[in-house]
């Protein structure tokens, strides 16, 4: 358990994969960021995903505004590889959750995924998200309830 756990800090080229005595462990975003289709091969009759990427657009911020800034300005290399990780993730989180039948969006975009100090900010802001969309929740609960035969 600890290795997954380090493990999804584990980007090669920037940390290295953990080695299990079967496999080599990365960060799970580098295959998925919101892994809806997993839920279907489960059978799940609702599908409720978590984007903790936030869209720039809606929090004000130009992605690749900044993207052409960090290339331009000194010692960019770290800078264009940050935003064109965030970027991607934006990008793929945004359509990989259109599979699913509720989206909760956190408002992670103040906070850094790299401070662990903040750990109960992130549990605030999901809190806060999961709150706004409980009546959707609900609703979608009932519904497939009221379809399945008893």
């Amino acid at each position: 358990m600890a290795s997954a756990f380090i493990a999804t800090a584990a980007i090669p080229g920037v940390l290295p994969p953990v080695k299990t005595s079967e496999h080599w462990l990365v960060d799970g975003a580098l295959v998925s960021r919101v892994p809806v289709d997993l839920l279907g091969r489960w059978r799940c009759g609702l599908k409720i995903a978590v984007n903790v990427v936030s869209d720039p657009k809606a929090e004000g911020s130009d992605l690749h505004a900044d993207l052409r800034r960090a290339m331009n300005g000194p010692f960019g290399l770290g800078r264009v590889i940050t935003r064109s990780w965030e970027l991607l993730g934006v990008s793929h989180g945004t359509a990989e959750a259109q599979a699913a039948d509720i989206v909760i969006r956190p408002r992670t975009h103040l906070l850094s995924g790299g401070d662990f100090g903040a750990i109960s900010a992130f549990v605030a802001a999901g809190s806060a998200a999961a709150e706004q969309e409980l009546s959707g929740i609900l609703d979608a609960v009932d519904k497939l309830l009221r379809r399945r035969p008893r």
